[in-house]
Formats: C-alpha cells, structure tokens, sequence
C-alpha cells in the first residue's frame, strides 16, 4: 500500500501529513494529526511504500 505524506513547516519545524486515503485511520493508530520520522520508518518496516512531498531531498524524512 502506497501513503503520501506531505511535509508543512510551521514556526521553522517540519511536520509530515498524512494526506489522501489512510489518514483517518494513521491518526487513530498514532493519536496525532501528524507523523514522526520513527512513524515513517516502522511504516516502512511494515512494507508500506511513502511518497513524502515537500521536502529537501536528504531530510529527515528519508527521502
């Protein structure tokens, strides 16, 4: 399964959003509207494939 992530900066800090099908229910597993790298990692773990937008190639968001 393929989730899309799209990275906001706010106040100088990068938050990732889950955005389009899978939101909903990532924001009940996790119990915030965002995710953590360590979130993006374990979902990689898992077999998922994340498409991140936004974001410097290099970041932190393992791009």
């Amino acid at each position: 399964m393929k989730i899309t992530v799209e990275i906001r900066s706010h106040y100088g800090r990068e938050f990732a959003y889950v955005v389009g099908e899978g939101a909903a229910e990532l924001e009940i597993l996790t119990g915030q509207k965002t995710l953590a790298p360590r979130h993006i990692g374990a979902l990689r773990n898992l077999g998922f494939e994340i498409e991140v937008r936004g974001a410097a190639p290099g970041a932190i968001w393992g791009q």
